[in-house]
């Protein structure tokens, strides 16, 4: 079984041509009021777990490069991409006070094609700027 958001689901689906695939609806998991306070208590604890926090920041990171490839066969633009980064970084609960998402390198950024669409970047003195 692969769980696919629909972005993924078209471009999986270009590729499998010929082979049986069925699309299951789902119920929303969010309805649930046990399902959402269990959720909610695990995400708290990626703000308090260095460990846990440090483990999203790199799912953040493994997102936006993984993705990044994928972009046209998708049908994304770049900014699609930082765009759908910062919401699974909002997800995940890895953003800080700020609503800032993890800061990336700025070299990266910029080889990968990704300048200008609002990354969090920074260099060594601490400091972020807006790419």
């Amino acid at each position: 079984m692969l769980l696919l958001n629909l972005p993924e689901a078209n471009y999986v689906q270009s590729i499998l041509k010929g082979l049986p695939v069925e699309k299951v609806t789902y119920r929303r998991l969010d309805e649930n009021d046990e399902i959402r306070r269990i959720v909610a208590t695990a995400l708290a604890r990626v703000k308090s777990n260095t460990e846990m926090h440090t483990a999203a920041e790199d799912c953040y990171k493994a997102f936006i490069g993984f993705h990044n490839g994928y972009v046209n066969k998708m049908g994304w633009s770049k900014q699609n991409l930082c765009d759908a980064a910062k919401k699974f970084a909002q997800m995940i609960n890895v953003c800080d006070n700020n609503g800032d998402t993890p800061r990336l390198g700025s070299m990266l950024v910029q080889k990968m094609g990704l300048s200008g669409c609002g990354l969090n970047t920074g260099g060594g003195g601490g400091y972020g700027d807006r790419y």
